[in-house]
């Protein structure tokens, strides 16, 4: 997981490095890193509709560039940038379609920070609708980008619930937010003008501009905007449009209805203002330049937005300045749910193997990641949700104004703003990164690592020790033997004491042995007077008074073959012809190891086993590393 953040913030820094190279072209084009303003009079007519429609101004007829012109300077400075940007193919709007009355209530009753258009229908001829299609679409694609979000009930379908609701026409309705609550109840209103595109657009605009504060007085403004009372524990965010315009920019105003008890939007019309707010915004060294002014108010400074590179003025912009200011923990969360959701996609590249094994894997990986995630979001939603812990959260939304108000974030805020307007960039660059991590990850593997993947394909889907029920049962432990697994057993935990007490030394001092049935051969012909004599001269890892002395034993053939058997093993260690990992019986001259609990196995396969992890005997549990105290005969078992 560790590594997979570390890829992630490699991610991001490249593309921080990326907008920087594209800047220093820019620098090398224009000589300017700074943000270009345009004199609106030498815009088309074209370009001047496209920047008044981002902004979200009316300009219904108006036919004369100087009155564009006008309307453009009333809203604000044009920037290049920003007039590129609304000249961007839009996207398609996307509006829903009420099920059942649950589903209406669920989003548009129930939603405390969302607006609605909502086009109430009694079928689907012409004559069922208040508006036509035609008018319903460009309204739609309007307003989808101001945040409002657009709706289709058929009464047609649930006419009882229509009518108790009072929809006994077809008409259009617009559902906002009342007060300024984190939890505000929603008020729909209804429209009764002619249904011309022009005039909805006007009334839809009229009812959002409610929502924003007037502010007429100075001495209102001083006190209820510029101080802050116990500005410590009120992360209230404050933002005053000072302007001489008849109409507020739709962007702006749409904005106060996304963050209800979070910013607060007002307005003042220098036009019929006093002296005190020209003298203020005189006297402010931070205001500066032409109205209108977009004045943002926290509790440690006021800052004038639009002056900074990324800064525009445009819903999306002012969106993500302001969440930054002042991130709820439903931001936060989406935030860190993006961000473990894209580490997973490194799982898929990582991996080597079939596609099948690297889909498994993504998927197990994703899943892990989201649990682990919700798991840990829930204990924290409960803790900021404690009144002894205000300070605490009030602190760290200090520090992110803090952070969020510096030059290093507003160059952050530009570069997310310009990834998420091209976006398909973004997403090829991701590819491109993910497939050199996937060939870098390739090229270094190894001949251990593949077979160590191989092993591990096959121990997942091996199904070999099926073939026999031998890794069902196991010897029975005696009473002798209680004593000495008592301190096993005394940790509930079996990974616990499974785990090697100490350094992984003990594998390469473990002992060593080649098989061999053929080293004992008879002296006397005569079956019941033979003789054995021990030449086993490959156990160098014993001490020579372990090995078998010269001994004579009359035994019948079959006891020879046995004894033949039992030479072949080192004193302590059991007899055996069949090695339980791999289940393929001892060849002659093959090498064996054993463990200290005397059962032996291929040295390649234990060895392999160890390596793993897996600390104990494959066929007895015993920890590999710990020498075991026999109180009975090996063969007693």
């Amino acid at each position: 997981m560790w590594l997979k953040l570390c890829l992630l913030l490699i991610y991001v820094t490249f593309l921080f490095i990326i907008a920087r190279f594209i800047e220093a072209v820019t620098w090398y084009e224009t000589g300017s890193l700074s943000r270009r303003l345009l004199d609106p009079m030498t815009l088309s007519v074209m370009k001047l509709k496209a920047l008044l429609h981002q902004r979200g101004v009316t300009y219904d007829g108006v036919v004369e560039k100087s009155d564009l012109t006008q309307l453009v300077e009333s809203t604000g400075p044009a920037m290049e940038d920003e007039v590129e940007m609304s000249l961007m193919e839009e996207e398609t709007s996307v509006e829903t379609v009420f099920e059942s009355g649950a589903h209406f209530y669920e989003q548009v009753e129930d939603a405390k920070d969302s607006v609605w258009i909502i086009s109430v229908i009694w079928g689907d001829t012409l004559n069922h609708r208040f508006i036509s299609e035609t008018v319903w679409k460009s309204i739609k694609k309007r307003v989808s980008r101001f945040g409002i979000r657009a709706g289709i009930m058929d009464c047609g379908k649930y006419p009882k619930y229509c009518h108790r609701k009072g929809f006994s026409t077809p008409r259009l309705m617009m559902a906002v937010p009342q007060d300024f609550k984190t939890k505000a109840s929603v008020k729909m209103y209804t429209y009764y003008g002619p249904a011309r595109e022009s005039n909805i657009n006007r009334w839809i605009h009229e009812r959002i501009d409610e929502k924003v504060n007037t502010v007429k007085r100075f001495k209102e403004f001083k006190s209820d905007w510029l101080l802050y009372k116990h500005s410590f524990l009120n992360p209230e965010i404050r933002t005053i449009l000072f302007s001489k315009g008849l109409t507020m920019p739709m962007f702006y105003s749409a904005l106060s209805l996304k963050f209800p008890g979070r910013v607060q939007f007002g307005k003042v019309d220098m036009r019929s203002s006093n002296e005190e707010f020209k003298h203020f915004l005189w006297n402010n060294s931070k205001v500066y330049g032409s109205l209108p002014y977009y004045l943002i108010i926290t509790p440690e400074d006021k800052f004038v937005y639009g002056l900074k590179r990324g800064e525009y003025l445009t819903y999306e912009s002012l969106e993500i300045y302001l969440k930054c200011l002042y991130p709820s923990l439903n931001d936060l969360f989406i935030l860190s749910f993006v961000i473990v959701n894209v580490m997973s996609w490194f799982e898929f590249f990582e991996v080597q193997g079939t596609l099948f094994k690297r889909l498994r894997k993504l998927l197990w990986c994703a899943l892990k990641y989201n649990v682990l995630l919700i798991m840990t979001w829930l204990p924290l939603v409960g803790i900021f949700s404690l009144p002894n812990l205000d300070k605490l959260t009030m602190f760290g939304l200090k520090i992110v104004r803090l952070i969020s108000t510096s030059s290093l974030a507003s160059l952050l805020r530009q570069d997310i703003f310009f990834y998420t307007v091209y976006s398909r960039c973004l997403a090829l660059s991701f590819l491109l990164y993910t497939f050199l991590i996937g060939l870098v990850q390739y090229m270094k593997q190894d001949v251990v690592t593949n077979e160590n993947n191989g092993e591990e394909e096959e121990d997942l889907w091996n199904f070999n020790q099926m073939r026999t029920l031998q890794h069902l049962f196991r010897p029975a432990d005696s009473i002798g033997r209680l004593e000495s697994g008592l301190n096993r057993f005394g940790v509930v935990t079996s990974t616990l004491w499974l785990q090697p007490s100490g350094s992984l030394e003990y594998i390469q001092q473990l002992p060593t042995w080649q098989f061999h049935i053929n080293n004992v051969h008879c002296v006397n012909e005569n079956p019941t007077e033979m003789k054995e004599i021990v030449q086993n001269e490959n156990l160098d890892m014993l001490k020579e008074d372990e090995v078998f002395s010269e001994k004579e034993i009359v035994q019948s053939e079959k006891f020879m073959e046995d004894i033949k058997l039992n030479l072949s093993f080192p004193p302590g260690y059991l007899p055996n012809t069949q090695c339980v990992i791999c289940l393929d019986d001892y060849e002659n001259g093959i090498t064996l190891c054993g463990l200290p609990c005397g059962h032996s196995f291929h040295e390649k396969c234990i060895l392999s086993w160890l390596n793993r992890d897996n600390h104990f005997c494959p066929t007895c549990r015993w920890p590999a590393d710990q020498p075991k105290k026999d109180t009975l005969h090996l063969h007693c078992e």
